[in-house]
């Protein structure tokens, strides 16, 4: 199986995190053959970015890293 990493920076823009997954999502179902993983790295001063991708981990392989700086 192939694997298919998507790495994602973000910073204050939850809306547009949001939009991503829910595009990466739909179009899992044509990428059968690849093992999807995606990567978040977090770079806002809030909490906003977690709490969306706690909505998504049940249905994405996510790996989210929030950076302090």
């Amino acid at each position: 199986m192939k694997k298919l990493s998507i790495c994602i920076p973000t910073y204050n823009r939850p809306d547009s995190l949001k939009d991503c997954l829910d595009s990466i999502l739909i179009s899992k179902k044509n990428f059968p053959n690849f093992d999807l993983e995606v990567c978040i790295s977090d770079n806002s001063d809030n909490n906003l970015a977690h709490s969306i991708v706690e909505n998504f981990k049940d249905s994405l392989n996510i790996k989210y890293k929030k950076n302090e700086k």
